[in-house]
Parts: C-alpha cells; structure tokens; sequence
C-alpha cells in the first residue's frame, strides 16, 4: 500500500498528481450525490385527494439543479477516465 501512495502522489498528469485527482473525484462523487438527492425530493409530485388539501411547490430550480448535477457527473466521469489512464501507464514504484 505504500508503494501504491508514493506512486499516486508522484505522478503527475496537468499539473496534479493521481492523490489529488482521487481526491477530486471523491468530492465530485459527494456532491453529485447531494445534488441528484436533491433534485429527487425536489421534482416528486404530491397527490391530492381533493383541491381542498394544500399543493406542495418545489421551491428551488429543479432544472437548473439537474444541469449542474449532469455537469458534475460528467466532470466525474472525466477525472475517473484521467485516473485509469494514468494508472494503465504508469509502473509502481
């Protein structure tokens, strides 16, 4: 395992190293998991037995929400790609 972390922070591709880009990508992860919960809860519909009973609004932007959270998926999936790139590359210390 040590050789495999001396490896990650030693190797570099633009200017980061493969520590860092793991790094990215598990805060990525989080937040796309934040926003995907979010924009779930967010865009489901209330029934209503009657016209009576209170109609429940989405307060937030749910399609803004859902382009950030696309956005954030596909700066995931590329840090990911750059990771496997690297790592078919490169040799362990």
């Amino acid at each position: 395992m040590t050789k495999i972390n001396l490896t990650n922070c030693r190797t570099v591709s633009d200017g980061k190293s493969i520590t860092e880009l793991i790094a990215r990508k598990d805060t990525l992860r989080l937040r796309l998991e934040a926003y995907r919960n979010l924009v779930n809860v967010a865009s489901q519909n209330t029934r209503r037995a009657t016209r009576t009973e209170i109609k429940i609004l989405s307060t937030v932007d749910v399609k803004s929400l859902q382009k950030k959270s696309d956005l954030l998926a596909k700066e995931l999936r590329r840090i990911d790609n750059s990771i496997q790139e690297l790592n078919w590359q490169t040799e362990l210390l």
